[in-house]
């Protein structure tokens, strides 16, 4: 059993070696005979930095911003945060956060009987 798994991994390592032919390329290719080097392509054009690729490529318009329109983004920005904390101090206003016998729910709860007590899942008491 071991000899058949043995030569089916040789008789398949010989047909993969066999199957990579030891050309790239086919013979008539533009490529046949190129070879590649670091840096960029033939010696008569120059090699290419990746300073040189970032400094040819386009960006678009709304990269470079003047100075009103970054002060303008920033105002729009403190505004936004403005917002959002009315938002939360008015949230905060509310019976479920601010009156302690909520315990965070938005009704109060109801205190049962001691032997018909329930496990909250919501605040982890039992009420």
């Amino acid at each position: 059993m071991k000899i058949v798994k043995v030569l089916s991994v040789l008789v398949f390592g010989m047909l993969l070696m066999a199957s990579c032919s030891k050309e790239k390329y086919p013979t008539g290719s533009s490529l046949a005979g190129e070879t590649f080097t670091p840096g960029g392509g033939s010696g008569a054009e120059g090699t290419s930095t990746a300073r040189d690729i970032i400094l040819r490529q386009e960006v678009g318009k709304d990269f470079y911003l003047t100075e009103d329109e970054m002060w303008r983004e920033v105002e729009a920005n403190k505004r936004r945060v403005r917002k959002k904390y009315r938002l939360w101090a008015r949230l905060r206003k509310r019976k479920q956060y601010s009156d302690p016998t909520y315990y965070g729910h938005r009704r109060k709860p109801k205190i049962r009987p001691v032997g018909k007590r329930r496990y909250c899942k919501e605040c982890e008491l039992v009420h």
